[in-house]
């Protein structure tokens, strides 16, 4: 089996039957196609709905500094957008006649964007600064939400849209290639000790880049747990335990990608070459199959460890009101998160910012 493909081969196969094992591709494309379904259905009631508009900012000014900041991040992220598109999906697909593997990936990346306020699933952990282009986010249509208020969630629209595109293909491509370069330097390493480096550097790379945009403002951990974080307590802090995670999913996609099998299909299509359908529809099952993959890469990765660290965050420092945008704090009904503060959910009664136990 080889370990790296680009693309898969452009000469269509003749279909054979064969036994009917069982085929991956077939329950991964399931949930592939219930994501799709989710994401469509999501997106579409929170345009119909009153929560599409901006996202308080609160009385605080945004600096002007900031405000330049975040445009020039915007142009840079939808511009960078177009780049991938054009490299990873248009050139590959008018070379070969066909959507390649990396064209795929990169549409499904893009349906990952509807799960990016889960971090706040149940307790409000992170926000964007609200001085970006938002209409607010679909939080609240996100089947089972708990986390109150979360409507105002500032979802920025150019800079996270155009990230969810690249940010998923770059790194990844980037990553086989280093696994690549790290067989070829260390052949006598073994393929746990190259993935194991691979994950280190993950981690640093995005304990890096994240507290860069921290401190550009670009967005905030504004609630962590303090015990598993540095600078607790102050506007910089950041969870350790976040990169870790990161790196974990970002892993999980490499190796998606990395060991494709000799005809171009990843574990999560594995069967696809023994179904008789036509291109088309074989296609389409592909697309939703590497759809499921992610879904449950990010899932089991990233978004279960984080909520289940997100329900032990006990610090919340002062945030200028752009950073906050209304979900916490003054001017709502609800404390920000605190160690003496219950985890609060829709439906249940709620401790005011005000309230003076929180000041015994």
């Amino acid at each position: 089996m080889a370990r790296v493909m680009t693309q898969a081969p452009s000469a269509a196969r003749t279909p054979t039957r064969v036994d009917t094992r069982s085929k991956p591709v077939y329950l991964f494309a399931l949930l592939g196609a219930v994501i799709v379904a989710a994401a469509l259905s999501t997106w579409g009631q929170w345009i119909a709905s009153p929560d599409f508009r901006p996202s308080p900012m609160g009385p605080d000014p945004l600096p002007t500094h900031v405000f330049w900041t975040l445009r020039v991040i915007e142009v840079l992220a939808v511009s960078v957008a177009f780049i991938m598109i054009w490299k990873f999906m248009i050139q590959p697909w008018r070379r070969e006649g066909h959507i390649t593997w990396d064209g795929r990936f990169m549409i499904a990346s893009f349906i990952m964007w509807v799960t990016d306020p889960i971090d706040n699933y149940f307790n409000f952990s992170f926000m964007y600064n609200a001085g970006f282009f938002n209409m607010a986010s679909w939080t609240m249509f996100i089947p089972g939400w708990e986390a109150p208020n979360q409507q105002n969630f500032p979802e920025p629209l150019f800079f996270v849209g155009g990230l969810y595109i690249w940010w998923f293909i770059g790194p990844v491509v980037l990553g086989c290639w280093g696994l690549r370069r790290l067989h070829e330097k260390y052949s006598n390493s073994s393929m746990m000790t190259r993935l194991l480096v691979i994950f280190a550097a993950g981690i640093i790379f995005d304990f890096v880049i994240e507290n860069i945009f921290q401190v550009l403002q670009v967005f905030k951990y504004v609630s962590v747990w303090g015990a598993g974080s540095v600078w607790a307590g102050t506007e910089h802090q950041y969870p350790l335990y976040n990169s870790f995670m990161m790196s974990a999913f970002f892993l999980g996609m490499i190796c998606l990608r990395f060991f494709r099998d000799d005809q171009g299909n990843s574990w999560a299509e594995r069967g696809i070459d023994q179904i008789q359908l036509p291109n088309p529809a074989k296609g389409a099952l592909k697309q939703f199959a590497i759809i499921g993959a992610l879904f449950l890469n990010i899932s089991v990765m990233y978004y279960a460890p984080f909520l289940f660290f997100s329900m032990k965050n006990d610090t919340t420092p002062h945030y200028p009101s752009y950073l906050i945008a209304e979900i916490c704090g003054e001017r709502t009904a609800y404390a920000c998160p605190d160690e003496k503060v219950p985890v609060p959910s829709r439906s249940s009664l709620s401790i005011a910012p005000d309230d003076p136990r929180l000041h015994d």
